[in-house]
């Protein structure tokens, strides 16, 4: 059987005008959930994995992304505060015309980097955390996991810094599947193609990673990641004329 996926971070529900420039973090501030749920009815994935949702009272940005499809089983995982819009809970999900099962959240361990800005604010690195459940195709069990790693470059540290170590590890361990049928999705704010080498010892056995030949952002930065186990990888696409600050990975695989 195959399936479709995408991978989106989708930034609070905000889009550029188009008319705007596309490589200023100050053009994406539109408000574009309708935008987003009708690219997912054009290519209509069976699984979307989401970062930088929202949440707040009684609306999910998840929830309501999720009326792309006829019937969709959802989940969000708020882990902090969001920096987009004030009063939000910031958080990641998954989507899925499949019934998800065990959905849990764990955080990864936080080193509290801290900068200050220009403007004299001082930046703390808030938790982040991997969000993952489990999905049946027609007897098959496969574990989707997806996640949104701290800003390392917007905190001045090289994400292979030995600083960050134990950060690593700690990260390796917790996305580390004993289900050899899995799919992890997400923002991984490693901009390199592969992520071999921030992951050593990872990439062993059927464990594979998608490498992408266009940039995942307007920025021109490898960000999002596509990573995945025994099941058949059949293609993956930058959706690269989106209007959002990371593109959609758009991605085919084939169940066993």
């Amino acid at each position: 059987m195959k399936i479709s996926t995408i991978q989106w971070n989708i930034r609070g529900g905000k889009i550029r005008d188009v008319n705007s420039a596309i490589n200023s973090d100050e053009s994406y501030n539109r408000d574009g959930v309708e935008y987003m749920k009708d690219v997912l009815k054009k290519y209509n994935p069976d699984i979307v994995f989401l970062q930088e949702t929202h949440e707040k009272d009684n609306y999910n940005l998840v929830q309501e992304l999720s009326t792309y499809a006829s019937k969709t089983y959802f989940f969000n995982d708020i882990y902090a505060e969001s920096h987009i819009v004030e009063g939000f809970g910031l958080g990641q999900g998954i989507i899925s015309k499949f019934k998800i099962n065990n959905h849990s959240f764990e955080f990864f361990f936080n080193p509290k980097l801290e900068i200050i800005c220009s403007n004299g604010e001082k930046w703390i690195t808030h938790n982040k955390g991997l969000s993952k459940c489990f999905i049946d195709i027609n007897g098959t069990i496969i574990e989707l996991m997806t996640l949104h790693l701290m800003p390392f470059r917007r905190f001045r540290i090289d994400p292979f810094d030995k600083k960050l170590d134990r950060t690593r590890k700690d990260i390796r361990n917790k996305i580390f599947s004993k289900n050899k049928n899995f799919i992890l999705e997400g923002d991984f704010n490693i901009n390199n193609s592969s992520l071999k080498k921030f992951l050593p010892n990872f990439f062993i056995n059927d464990t594979k990673e998608v490498i992408l030949d266009k940039y995942t952002t307007p920025f021109e930065r490898y960000y999002d990641h596509v990573i995945y186990g025994s099941i058949k990888h059949i293609s993956s696409t930058v959706l690269d004329n989106v209007l959002t600050d990371h593109y959609p990975i758009y991605s085919k695989f084939e169940i066993r």
